[in-house]
C-alpha cells in the first residue's frame, strides 16, 4: 500500500495507526475526512465510520483512494501497473473504472489480464472506453513455443517429446513455457525421452 515504506512488521497497531495517518495527512491534508477510510484499509477501526452503511462506506472508500492516487500523480508522473486483473473482485473493478474515467495526467494505470476479460464498460454503463487503449498479446504458435524452449536451453539438443509436452501444457503462454521447462530442469529432466499418461517426464 501506499505507506508500506514506512513500517515495518514488528509495529504495533498504535504506531501503524500513526503512521498511516501522517502518510494520508501529507497527501490529502491534516483532518481529511478521507482519512478514516484509508485507516480501514489497514483494518484499523474507527467509530466515525460506525454508522456507515456498507454501501455508504465502499463509495466514500472508493474517493478517498482516487483522492490520494490523484494527489500522488499532481506532485509527480506516476505509473500504477495492476497484474492479472481478470481475477480481480467487482469492487476493485469498478474502483479501477472510476480511477481511469476521474484521474488525469501525468499518470498511467496499466492492467495485465486474459483475453476474456475487459475493462471497457458496455454502452450507457460508463465511459471508459475512450480512455483505454488496448494491447492484445497472442497466444505463441506450437513453432513459436518449440523455439522458445529451444532457446531456453541455449539450443542444447532437446527431446521432441519434451518439446512437445511444453508446448502442451503452456497452451502457448511465454511465462507457463518458462516455468515447466524451469521445473523441469530442477528436478534434472531436460534428458527425458518419453512421457508417462500423467504428463510427468521420465527417464
Amino acid at each position: 500500500m501506499l505507506f508500506r515504506s514506512g513500517m515495518s512488521a514488528t509495529d504495533e497497531a498504535g504506531l501503524i495507526r500513526d503512521k498511516v495517518e501522517q502518510g494520508a495527512a501529507d497527501l490529502l491534508g491534516s483532518g481529511s475526512s478521507m482519512i478514516p477510510y484509508i485507516l480501514g484499509l489497514y483494518g484499523l477501526s474507527n467509530e466515525a465510520l460506525i454508522d456507515d452503511n456498507p454501501e455508504v462506506w465502499n463509495t466514500r472508500l472508493m474517493r478517498s483512494i482516487l483522492a490520494l492516487v490523484s494527489s500522488i500523480s499532481i506532485r509527480e508522473p506516476t505509473i500504477i501497473f495492476i497484474e492479472d486483473l481478470h481475477w480481480a473482485d467487482p469492487a476493485s473493478i469498478s474502483l479501477i473504472r472510476l480511477i481511469i474515467s476521474e484521474m488525469r495526467p501525468p499518470a498511467m494505470l496499466v492492467c495485465a489480464h486474459r483475453s476474456y476479460f475487459s475493462l471497457v464498460e458496455e454502452p450507457g454503463q460508463g465511459s471508459t472506453g475512450g480512455l483505454i487503449k488496448a494491447i492484445q498479446l497472442h497466444d505463441l504458435s506450437a513453432s513459436e513455443a518449440a523455439e522458445m524452449t529451444d532457446l531456453l536451453f541455449d539450443r542444447l539438443p532437446v527431446p521432441r517429446e519434451f518439446r512437445e509436452f511444453v508446448t502442451e501444457e503452456a497452451e502457448g503462454n511465454p511465462f507457463y513455457i518458462e516455468e515447466v521447462v524451469n521445473s523441469a530442469v530442477e528436478a534434472g529432466d531436460r534428458k527425458s525421452t518419453r512421457l508417462n499418461s500423467s504428463h510427468q517426464i521420465i527417464s
